[in-house]
């Protein structure tokens, strides 16, 4: 059967000779080769065969690859923002964070995810366009070839940039127009993903993740008795003196105090219940970064009561030393009485019982500011009491220190009497002050005094389990600084950790733990020291916050110095501070994920579009997208095509008014065949 074809006007295009010379080994014809081979096509594609199978791969696979990448990037921001907030935070993303840039590298492969998926679904959303443009809106002649071809290549929607310009120039298709510069820029953006997340990266210092480690926290008291054993406590505690030696650094501590328990009377003071714990980690600057210990720790009563004594002075003598100071030691004689009254004690000391011989220091400036501080343990009656909450035993007595304060300049009044060494005879006037007993001369041209108080406490100390949270880092202080012009030492920094201020302050104002309360204090013991405390041995309080600060500095010089010989070991939870580069805004994220919400609102767009409104067009066929291009509209066309350049096509067709004549793929009258028709001038529109 031959292929005949009625032309009613002289062709428009120019002869193929006129494009070159005619190949004399092909024999023109107008029978189409195949034209014997008959094969019913479908009336009706299915999905898969419309879609292809590669392009289903895409899609399934290419939102699975985007999907995965969301969810670790989700997972890096929100575990950066609940870590940053001391919230639970899942164990995978400290796993990722504390490995050294890590955390970028799971951005840097998700990032390609991203780019491969989506560049490999915009190829698929150009196809998909393309088909719908065909078979709905129309396409201009020109661009009829190269519409019908990206069906089949996924080439992305930047191929359909020449479609687009003359859409815009022609002021056509503007959904079309629209759609495909929106695709073009989402899928431009998408390439910098990686950047722009990375621009939300910053160091960030967060608490790590918890992990157990083994604690020695005391020696094995139960041992004692074993003298290989019973030597290292000797050994460790040997050679130190709480008030001579100088700690390497001030270590943090963890506090507990019940303030409802504080009472403050016109002649006592009772600091209440409070505990401190004593972390038995050695290093400072891991101290200094802890956030969370959760383990063994020697817990000890900071509890400080005081109390105003009577005193009654018959001698004072002095003793000149040639120290750095060039100061003096007094020795004051006398007798103490004491009748007071603090809840849940009474003491009633005689002068019979009260005889009193002790030392203090001298001060030699009125003008310096210090207390020079002086304590003896005396013995004032009964002092038992029922044990603390964190004592093992039954019973024991409170302790008893007799603080004296040496005020005014003793100078002169010490030089004039140095060949006797004693000091006056005088008479001293005794006036309250508080807890506090305040003595001068009936001289009123002498410019001293002697102020005493007597304070109490318990020394209880055990070894619990503990749990201590701080809220932030903290340096702790290593050294003291001398002001000259004031002639003191500045231990601001100091006494307010040791909360030795006039101003309460929290844990977190002075940089120390939150020591929980415990619901049984006595259910947390896990090693009984015995009755004769190391810590204890050689500790002594001062006046009110001053004693806390006193009794701990002396303390922890003890227990720090014995620290490196415990050999009783305990599993600890430890969680510090650490500096990690990880999400630290969520700018890059947000645009990440919107530029993926326009990503999936284009694909599914043009999926729905491709599906319900076209019915000539298969992706992935290449036959199928050349044999739709040639029908009796285009057949001169595509005829003499075939030796012209796209712009020499292009001329000829806007030449001949072709270029405002749109092409929409139809079903013919002639079999059925899909095919290539003008909208409306020549050929059947079907």
């Amino acid at each position: 059967m031959e292929y005949h074809k009625v032309i009613q006007k002289k062709s428009p295009i120019v002869s193929a000779e006129s494009q070159g010379k005619t190949n004399e080994f092909v024999q023109q014809s107008e029978l189409p080769p195949e034209s014997s081979l008959m094969v019913a096509a479908p009336s009706r594609r299915s999905f898969v065969e419309k879609l292809g199978v590669y392009n289903i791969f895409v899609l399934v696979f290419g939102s699975i690859a985007i999907f995965i990448a969301i969810a670790f990037f989700t997972l890096l921001w929100s575990g950066s923002e609940t870590a940053r907030n001391g919230q639970p935070t899942p164990v995978l993303w400290y796993r990722i964070a504390e490995k050294p840039n890590w955390a970028t590298r799971v951005v840097t492969v998700g990032s390609v995810f991203i780019r491969l998926a989506a560049a490999s679904q915009m190829g698929l959303l150009a196809a998909l366009v393309a088909a719908w443009t065909l078979e709905t809106t129309g396409a201009s002649a020109e661009h009829l070839p190269l519409l019908s071809i990206i069906r089949t290549v996924n080439n992305g929607p930047q191929s359909h940039i020449w479609s687009v310009f003359h859409s815009m120039r022609t002021g056509t298709r503007r959904f079309y127009s629209t759609f495909i510069i929106l695709a073009i820029l989402d899928a431009l953006a998408l390439q910098f993903t990686s950047t722009l997340l990375v621009t939300d990266f910053d160091r960030v210092t967060l608490v790590s993740q918890g992990h157990n480690q083994s604690i020695s926290y005391n020696f094995n008291s139960t041992n004692e008795d074993v003298p290989s054993l019973r030597s290292r406590v000797v050994e460790a505690s040997s050679g130190l003196s709480p008030i001579l030696a100088m700690p390497a650094a001030y270590p943090r501590f963890a506090e507990f105090a019940n303030a409802n328990t504080s009472r403050i009377s016109a002649d006592y003071i009772d600091t209440g219940e409070s505990y401190r714990a004593f972390l038995p980690i050695i290093d400072s600057n891991t101290r200094g970064s802890l956030r969370s210990y959760r383990g063994p720790a020697t817990v000890v009563d900071s509890r400080i009561r005081c109390a105003r004594p009577s005193l009654s002075i018959s001698n004072v003598s002095a003793i000149y030393q040639t120290n750095s100071d060039g100061g003096y030691n007094i020795i004051i004689v006398g007798t103490f009485t004491m009748n007071a009254t603090i809840p849940g004690f009474a003491f009633n000391m005689t002068e019979e019982d009260g005889y009193l011989m002790t030392t203090a220091i001298a001060r030699l400036d009125a003008n310096t500011t210090d207390w020079r501080l002086s304590y003896s343990r005396v013995t004032v009656g009964d002092t038992g009491r029922p044990p603390t909450p964190i004592a093992t035993y039954q019973y024991n007595d409170l302790i008893p220190w007799l603080l004296l304060n040496i005020t005014g300049n003793w100078t002169n009044v010490l030089d004039d009497h140095d060949t006797t060494g004693v000091v006056g005879p005088f008479d001293w006037i005794e006036s309250p002050s508080g807890p506090w007993t305040d003595l001068r001369t009936t001289n009123d041209t002498l410019d001293i005094g002697i102020s005493a108080t007597v304070c109490f406490t318990s020394f209880d100390e055990n070894d619990l389990l503990i749990d201590a949270q701080s809220e932030q880092d903290f340096t702790e202080p290593k050294d003291i600084p001398w002001i000259k012009d004031a002639w003191e030492y500045d231990t601001e920094q100091i006494r307010k950790m040791l909360g030795a201020v006039v101003e309460p302050l929290s844990p977190s104002e002075r940089g120390i733990f939150n020591l929980q309360q415990q619901t049984n204090w006595t259910n947390s013991i896990i090693n009984a020291t015995g009755d004769q405390p190391l810590i204890g041995q050689a500790i002594v309080p001062v006046h009110r916050k001053s004693s806390f600060a006193m009794f701990m500095i002396m303390s922890q010089t003890i227990y720090y110095g014995s620290l490196p010989l415990f050999f009783l070991d305990g599993m600890a939870s430890v969680a510090t501070s650490k500096t990690y580069v990880v999400p630290k805004r969520w700018t890059g994220y947000t645009i990440v994920m919107a530029l993926l919400v326009v990503h999936a609102a284009l694909v599914i767009t043009a999926l729905v579009l491709f599906l319900s409104k076209t019915d000539h067009s298969m992706l992935g066929q290449s036959w199928m997208a050349v044999a739709q291009v040639s029908s009796s509209d285009t057949m001169d066309t595509v005829h003499h095509a075939s030796n012209m350049t796209d712009l020499e096509v292009k001329r000829l067709l806007r030449m001949n008014s072709f270029e405002t004549n749109e092409v929409v793929l139809r079903t013919g009258a002639d079999g059925g065949r899909s095919q290539a028709v003008y909208r409306k001038g020549t050929g059947e529109s079907g």
